[in-house]
């Protein structure tokens, strides 16, 4: 018995110092736990500042992409504005031009109706009935003149005479529209090296040509010595 009471006190205090022990073992593990908690802690703080930071740096990237985005849609903007400015500007040269070319039409069509066609041919004493010109635009006589230097030998009834008349189609000369009023004296008793111009005719469809109308010499008499002769019309655009 007092053996075992030995033996039991000896182990209780084994058992006490151990347990002390065991607080130390507890305590450790506590203070460890703490320094886990803390570094945790840390890690966390770190991290959120990490996370902070990088949100901020998400923030400027945002930002800066933002204002980058803003710069280009500026940039299209002016560019937009740059090419209507661009636009406008071909628009109205444009404008110009048209005003221009309008402008240039009617000095043309000006100048066109201001144009003149004079048309010469010989006569003598070969001249047979002939066409003398063809009009390939409108055109209007506007003035006849003959002149010869040697006339016609014979009179009355058979005096050599000359007139100018509009052709149509098919028409020969002895048919034409007569282009004036008196006829031209190419006989004996007409004035050599004198200009002659017959009165116009007053019929203004005898005078107008239009495509493929003609201008014929239509002969009368008999023209013998007829020498150095020529006729001139003048013609106008209509």
């Amino acid at each position: 018995m007092d053996n075992l009471t030995d033996w039991l006190a000896t182990n209780v205090t084994y058992i006490d110092q151990n347990a002390t022990d065991l607080d130390n073992v507890t305590i450790a593990a506590y203070t460890n736990e703490t320094a886990i908690n803390k570094s945790i802690s840390d890690l966390t703080v770190a991290a959120y500042t990490n996370e902070t930071a990088i949100n901020k740096s998400i923030s400027d990237l945002t930002i800066a992409a933002y204002t980058n985005e803003t710069a280009i849609n500026k940039n299209i903007s002016d560019l937009t504005v740059a090419a209507y400015t661009n636009e406008t500007a071909i628009n109205k040269s444009i404008s110009n031009l048209t005003i221009e070319d309008y402008t240039n039409e009617t000095a043309i069509n000006k100048s066109i109706s201001n144009l003149e066609m004079v048309v010469t041919f010989p006569i003598s004493a070969s001249s047979v009935d002939e066409s003398v010109f063809t009009a390939l635009d409108e055109w209007q006589v506007t003035h006849i003149s003959e002149a010869h230097s040697v006339a016609g030998t014979e009179a009355a009834p058979n005096a050599a005479n000359l007139t100018l008349v509009k052709l149509t189609g098919t028409d020969a000369p002895s048919a034409g529209l007569p282009m004036h009023n008196t006829t031209i004296d190419l006989s004996a008793t007409s004035t050599v090296n004198t200009v002659q111009s017959p009165t116009l005719s007053l019929i203004s469809a005898n005078l107008t040509l239009a495509y493929g109308d003609r201008i014929g010499a239509n002969y009368a008499g008999t023209l013998t010595t007829l020498a150095g002769g020529s006729v001139t019309v003048h013609m106008k655009r209509v």
